[in-house]
């Protein structure tokens, strides 16, 4: 989860126009005093629960509640849509193995990820059938976010688990560059040295 609320406040201090901060049940009241500590207001700011074994009613409050806009839809379709989340940040979130699969269908839950493309794949996921073509058709859907994960290796297993994982979605993901040197990659950044270390990464994952 938010853990201390580093990354979250820092992308709110950066100019995001809204972060919603989450962590398990325990965490959410330290959360909420960093927030005012801060001097952050909802809505830019907000708090909520979110477990990742459990989080179907937690998601729905995010969806529903905390990313709803006071914007009335101007036609059906729009109102059909679910409220645009633009970026996923982990940071560190991975430490033991048994957290994997359920961090990775959180993460296909806010990238729309159908069940169908869940269970069988990306190959199969194309050759679904015509009613399933037609349902996507009337129903919009919009952009999927991009996660940037920050991730420390600490076993061979955890990787081989979490990116199999992720390729199993046909999730696409980029190794971010952190030495700053290429210009020609929009997505490089520059780290001070003292930050960098041989197993820590920082990951681009995106639906197509």
């Amino acid at each position: 989860g938010a853990g201390q609320g580093i990354v979250s406040l820092s992308a709110a201090a950066l100019g995001a126009e809204r972060v919603i901060m989450t962590d398990i049940d325990s965490a959410v009241p330290a959360l909420h005093r960093r927030v005012r500590l801060n001097r952050f207001q909802a809505p830019q700011v907000q708090v909520t629960a979110l477990d990742w074994t459990n989080r179907s009613q937690a998601l729905q409050h995010i969806w529903n509640d905390l990313l709803a806009t006071s914007t009335t839809p101007c036609s059906t379709t729009a109102a059909t849509m679910k409220p645009r989340l633009d970026y996923i940040l982990a940071s560190d979130v991975i430490w033991v193995d048994y957290l994997v699969p359920a961090l990775v269908e959180t993460i296909a839950d806010l990238m729309h990820i159908t069940k169908e493309r869940r269970d069988s794949g990306t190959h199969h996921h194309l050759q679904s059938s015509s009613s399933s073509q037609d349902e996507q058709t009337t129903t919009p859907r919009p952009q999927p976010p991009v996660l940037l994960l920050a991730y420390q290796f600490r076993s061979t297993r955890s990787d081989q688990l979490l990116f199999d994982s992720l390729d199993q979605l046909g999730l696409q993901r980029k190794k971010i560059a952190l030495d700053g040197e290429n210009i020609d990659d929009q997505d490089s950044v520059y780290m001070d040295s003292q930050f960098r270390k041989p197993n820590l990464a920082i990951w681009k994952v995106w639906k197509e």
